[in-house]
């Protein structure tokens, strides 16, 4: 579906002002398939999961009366549900964001906790404006964050006597090969190796995609993201 959308999403270039808005709306969207498509998959292994302990019991149940014809079966549906449970537990651990995870550590319990207090401890509840006035509601939280690195970040008339100051304290400088080679434009070999570089397993960043998804769909999106950065 990401790949079918993408071949689509391509032709739109035109009709936006700048690639990077036209990058950063196709992101967004790629996110909601993706939020959209785990919810789903969600709710189906839940259901399986959810089949898989009533079958257990059933098996327990004629275990306990005997029959050791059920021992297999039984022993291979807690073995099925082992992965589910597993499989809940990485992904704990990735969005609590925990360093150091011993192999087959499963305490999904505090994972989960750890999870819930980071997105606790993350979330803006309230500021205060400079003039003392509280914001707390969401829309307000939001303007006033905009508006906030929007003037963190502005230009701003620079004192040309400390800059000449500054640089001319530097004794070592690049050759012209270097500063050639540094100002070049971005590959799509420099950006790949870059990828590969970065640490895997990860809770994603704000634009919700992982480095591994950018390993899987980087035939397909890889070229517009060297367009975009080089832009």
């Amino acid at each position: 579906m990401i790949t079918d959308f993408w071949i689509i999403w391509q032709r739109s270039q035109n009709n936006f002002d700048s690639l990077s808005e036209w990058w950063e709306l196709g992101k967004s969207k790629i996110k909601e398939f993706s939020i959209d498509f785990c919810s789903k998959l969600a709710k189906k292994r839940q259901a399986e999961r959810a089949l898989l302990s009533r079958l257990a019991v059933h098996l327990k149940v004629q275990v306990d009366l005997g029959p050791l014809s059920c021992l297999g079966p039984y022993q291979s549906t807690l073995a099925e549900l082992s992965k589910f449970d597993l499989e809940a537990a990485r992904g704990m651990q990735v969005r609590s964001r925990i360093r150091w995870v011993k192999e087959g550590e499963r305490s999904s319990a505090y994972f989960f906790r750890l999870e819930k207090k980071g997105a606790a401890d993350h979330r803006i509840s309230a500021l205060r404006e400079s003039e003392g006035t509280i914001v707390s509601d969401i829309a307000g939280l939001r303007d006033f964050i905009s508006s906030f690195y929007s003037g963190l970040f502005a230009s701003e008339p620079i004192d040309v006597t400390a800059r000449e100051s500054m640089l001319s304290n530097i004794c070592s400088t690049l050759t012209s090969e270097q500063s050639s080679f540094c100002d070049r434009l971005l590959s799509i070999s420099d950006c790949r190796a870059a990828l590969l570089g970065m640490a895997k397993l990860k809770a994603p960043g704000s634009d919700g995609l992982p480095t591994e998804f950018y390993v899987k769909f980087w035939n397909v999106i890889g070229a517009d993201l060297v367009c975009v950065l080089n832009s």
